[in-house]
């Protein structure tokens, strides 16, 4: 007798809530985001590690919920040698998290998209030009969730984000918006994800940073 059965199986996927930001990396590479040649770092010993990356690196913080990294000091560039990794993991220690090593990214345009669930009308999307120039340039157009790619495309195009981009970066950063949003409605208790900078060249989108909520 099924009379008291739960519900049935969904065919919708669903994930677990990111705990770490290898989770989240994980998480978001199984739905086609591309990241940075990149390091871990959890402990000094595990600094020889670095000799595999090409510098100049940048370091920061994995704490996933601190906001305005840049200003705390949470993140340094210009990571040219162990000496200076030593001091630099030293100082993101006070985090009390590992510290990411990320291969530089030159050239491309730096763009946010950061997805929030508001308790009464449910998710919703921003993008525009992110990385430094975040704060300095509002540049901010919005999307209620579930979008069709219609009504994404509509919301790019009242960006200053979308005068930067070529055809074919535009149907690039498009595709994975598309990823992302399948992502965030498809993990269990995620109620914020942002992707600031997500850098945008020639031939792929490279998340740079991220935090979640």
């Amino acid at each position: 007798i099924r009379k008291h059965q739960e519900k049935k199986l969904s065919d919708t996927p669903s994930h677990p809530f990111p705990k770490t930001f290898k989770d989240l990396q994980s998480l978001l590479t199984s739905y086609g985001l591309i990241f940075p040649h990149q390091k871990i770092i959890s402990s000094k010993e595990e600094l020889s590690q670095l000799k595999s990356l090409y510098s100049p690196l940048v370091a920061k913080t994995t704490d996933l919920e601190l906001k305005h990294k840049e200003k705390l000091g949470a993140v340094i560039g210009n990571v040219c040698d162990l000496g200076y990794a030593h001091t630099v993991f030293d100082h993101l220690q006070k985090w009390k998290y590992p510290v990411v090593f990320q291969e530089t990214i030159t050239g491309g345009r730096e763009a946010l998209v950061g997805f929030t669930q508001d308790p009464q009308f449910g998710w919703y999307v921003a993008i525009g030009i992110g990385g430094s120039m975040s704060d300095a340039i509002a540049d901010r157009a919005y999307c209620f969730l579930p979008a069709t790619r219609i009504e994404l495309t509509q919301t790019l195009k009242k960006t200053r984000l979308s005068t930067l981009l070529t055809p074919i970066q535009s149907i690039k950063f498009l595709n994975n918006l598309e990823q992302l949003q399948a992502c965030v409605l498809a993990t269990q208790d995620l109620k914020e994800l942002e992707i600031n900078p997500l850098f945008i060249t020639e031939n792929s989108m490279i998340v740079a940073d991220m935090k979640r909520g």
